[in-house]
């Protein structure tokens, strides 16, 4: 159970991004591997994967829009996942800015944003509600609306640009594998950052922001 404390403005999210399935919470992978599905994107990818991580939240937890430099196979053990998907090309279209990072910390009477010293690319348009700030090329973007429910898998190609939340208490297990650094996929995305001016992207190689 994930219980509310009166006042609380938290949001409980389970989403330690560094292999948390088989380095922390190990006992439970037994029930996580061994599928045709895992054999499956080791074929495809010819590797093992380079993290297998543990993700529990509830629909306070939202993720902004990002994309991972991994091929991510998800898939939901309890609840439903909604995935908002973009392809590479809509970059362009993203209203990609440069901002301070920062974090939350607690205090007394909440929470404090604590800035840092490094600058990120950041998306703030949600695309499930473009309207709320000003993304005058939005329209021009090709979102995909996915449901992944439980004992389902979804495959999140690497540079594909998602936006995560659920609707209630929900558990996943991801699977992280290398991409192809040489692959036509990412040249053609590296060309259409530099044509709309962004630069190359790579600052705080984005991993799955809520993420996932």
């Amino acid at each position: 159970m994930m219980y509310r404390k009166d006042g609380d403005r938290g949001v409980p999210y389970l989403s330690k991004q560094n292999d948390s399935l088989r380095q922390e919470t190990p006992v439970l992978l037994e029930d996580a591997t061994g599928s045709r599905m895992e054999t499956f994107a080791e074929d495809v990818f010819g590797c093992a994967p380079e993290a297998i991580n543990l993700w529990i939240g509830d629909e306070r937890a939202v993720s902004s829009v990002h994309k991972d430099f991994y091929e991510n196979f998800y898939t939901v053990v309890r609840g439903v996942k909604r995935f908002v998907l973009l392809p590479p090309t809509d970059v362009s279209w993203l209203e990609e800015k440069q901002f301070r990072s920062a974090r939350y910390v607690r205090t007394a009477d909440g929470f404090a944003v604590e800035e840092e010293d490094d600058v990120v690319p950041w998306i703030e348009v949600d695309p499930a509600a473009p309207e709320q700030i000003a993304a005058p090329h939005f329209e021009r973007c090709s979102p995909v609306f996915v449901e992944v429910r439980e004992g389902e898998t979804l495959f999140v190609p690497a540079l594909w640009y998602h936006r995560v939340t659920q609707s209630e208490v929900t558990i996943a297990v991801n699977r992280w594998y290398d991409m192809d650094f040489q692959s036509p996929v990412f040249f053609l995305y590296q060309l259409v950052r530099d044509l709309a001016g962004l630069g190359d992207g790579e600052a705080g190689r984005d991993s799955d922001g809520e993420g996932s």
